[in-house]
């Protein structure tokens, strides 16, 4: 038998050779039917692969971070008064002009089993009432417990203790690039406490949003850039990593044109923030750091006439008579290069190391004047929006799109 397997083995190879094309389509054709196969027991991570994400595997893990995390977001719905404008009448202050009641929509995140509610402050400002659509479906009053307008946040508390917390991440492992699942309740549409889910990716980090909330003391600095579509009554929602962890809190979107399109921005949950968070949990108000100084940006021709590194130094434009920086001996024109040994690298950076510092604190603050360098001892105060506002108004003359730090 061993003779015929031969032959038979033979008049293959003759056969074979007659038609190399047929061999090699053949071999195309199962490298085709055999790729996805291979692509998707691949290992990631190992050197030259090149595999793309299985599709059902991540369809599966946002359906499953949908899913854990629902219980934990929120609904809310506020009617605020508004004064009615005067539309022609006579208005006096024995006729003033009537209020209406205008519905804003928003989002929120459950922190605290005992009713704590984590949402934007510029949600809920100015609320007649605050009501909120739970998971179970149903609807809750809420009252603010306490509000920090300048991170816009604030906690509210409603009258439950079975409610089912988020969990927070580790900052550290936010990268940009991440996947990212955004709830909230659009245009109201998640009142019946089911709310929307989007998909996104964390676009980048260290945004800061010039100019927007100014008016109102907000400083949006170190924001989160993400690509999940958002809308009107997003805010306040939470943005969760593929682990269902809060990495953000939707905010503000930046869009030219009148339609809902444009770049999201949220709050990053990073240990400032988180403190901040912390405060306001206990009822307690936040106190920010106070300098007393308004400063602007070098431009790169004064940064190298100075022969400064790039990113470092900012100008004094206005000072706080018998601020804490005037009282260092901080003058106008001054450079300020170094905060207890740290680079300043820009007006807003600036603005959230002294914001967070706390009240009393002494530091080291470096400084050039006419080039020569020196260096003062500064006591940190607590910021008044009062003092703020003068000092803001006193730098209108050079404008910089920063708040005084």
């Amino acid at each position: 038998m061993r003779p015929a397997r031969q032959t038979q083995c033979a008049k293959q190879a003759r056969a074979g050779r007659g038609l190399p094309w047929l061999s090699a389509a053949l071999f195309f054709l199962a490298s085709l039917l055999l790729a996805p196969r291979a692509l998707g027991n691949a290992e990631p991570g190992r050197s030259g692969d090149a595999s793309a994400p299985d599709a059902s595997a991540l369809e599966k893990a946002f359906q499953d971070v949908a899913r854990r995390v629902a219980p934990s977001v929120v609904g809310i719905r506020v009617q605020r008064l508004c004064l009615d404008p005067a539309g022609g009448r006579d208005l006096s202050a024995s006729n003033p002009p009537p209020e209406r009641r205008v519905i804003v929509h928003g989002s929120g995140v459950v922190i605290a089993a005992d009713g704590l509610i984590l949402t934007n402050e510029h949600v809920v400002q100015s609320a007649a009432e605050i009501r909120v659509a739970l998971y179970d479906g149903t609807v809750a009053q809420a009252e603010v417990l306490s509000a920090d307008p300048r991170s816009d946040l604030a906690v509210l508390k409603v009258s439950r203790n079975d409610l089912v917390p988020v969990r927070w991440c580790d900052w550290q492992s936010v990268t940009r690039g991440q996947w990212t699942v955004v709830v909230g309740n659009p245009f109201g549409l998640g009142n019946d406490g089911q709310l929307s889910v989007t998909v996104g990716v964390v676009a980048n980090l260290g945004r800061q949003l010039p100019g927007l909330g100014e008016n109102d003391d907000r400083f949006y600095y170190d924001m989160m850039q993400i690509t999940a579509p958002i809308n009107p009554g997003h805010s306040g929602g939470p943005v969760f990593n593929l682990r269902g962890e809060l990495i953000g809190l939707v905010t503000a979107m930046h869009t030219r044109t009148p339609a809902d399109e444009g770049v999201g921005f949220a709050i990053p949950m990073n240990p400032p923030i988180r403190r901040v968070i912390d405060t306001l949990c206990h009822g307690r108000p936040y106190e920010y750091g106070y300098l007393g100084v308004t400063v602007r940006a070098l431009s790169p021709e004064e940064r190298e006439s100075l022969g400064l590194p790039f990113g470092e130094g900012v100008v004094v434009q206005a000072i706080e008579p018998d601020g804490p920086a005037a009282r260092a001996g901080i003058a106008i024109g001054d450079v300020l290069c170094r905060l207890d040994g740290a680079a300043i690298s820009s007006p807003g950076q600036l603005a959230e190391r002294v914001g967070h510092m706390s009240i009393g604190q002494r530091a080291t603050l470096e400084y050039l004047r006419d080039g020569r360098a020196g260096a003062a001892q500064v006591t940190i105060a607590r910021r008044d929006p009062l003092r703020v506002s003068w000092l803001r108004r006193t730098g209108t003359s050079a404008r910089t799109n920063h708040s005084p730090r």
